[in-house]
């Protein structure tokens, strides 16, 4: 299965979930996991992602190795995908809409039940900023535990 993470910029959200998701389903080789950008491109993962990441254990040659991707420069990341996970509504409907089919928000992924998740882009507290990032943490185990009982 091939997952593909996008929020806006592949600065904050998408990035984040692809690094955790990953290592938390390092068991599953069958698992794909990426992410990219729908609308704006920002260059890379923004520095307070990377500050997360590194609290948590993943080391800095792999952070700064990860370079952002858009729908635009990697077309093949949304062809190859299963299944487009956003972190709002919006992010779906930024999609051509031969993705759109393949889209879900994280939120729904994880529940059943949709709710938009901030971008912390904007935050200019670093709790709140981090609050976000720990709010993602919460669905990628929602959703770990989806995909293992399905």
């Amino acid at each position: 299965m091939n997952i593909l993470f996008v929020c806006s910029s592949n600065a904050c959200r998408s990035p984040y979930c692809e690094f955790v998701f990953r290592r938390r389903m390092e068991d599953r080789p069958d698992l794909i996991i990426s992410s990219a950008g729908v609308l704006n491109p920002l260059g890379n993962m923004d520095f307070r992602t990377k500050r997360v990441l590194r609290e948590q254990g993943f080391p800095e040659e792999e952070l700064n190795d990860f370079r952002s991707a858009f729908r635009w420069n990697h077309p093949e990341r949304f062809d190859a995908a299963d299944v487009i996970i956003g972190m709002s509504a919006e992010h779906g409907k930024l999609l051509p809409k031969k993705w759109r089919s393949k889209f879900t928000t994280l939120s729904e992924a994880a529940t059943g039940a949709y709710t938009a998740i901030p971008d912390p882009w904007f935050c200019l507290r670093r709790r709140k900023y981090d609050a976000i990032l720990h709010e993602l943490d919460r669905y990628l185990e929602q959703y770990a535990e989806q995909l293992e009982t399905n």
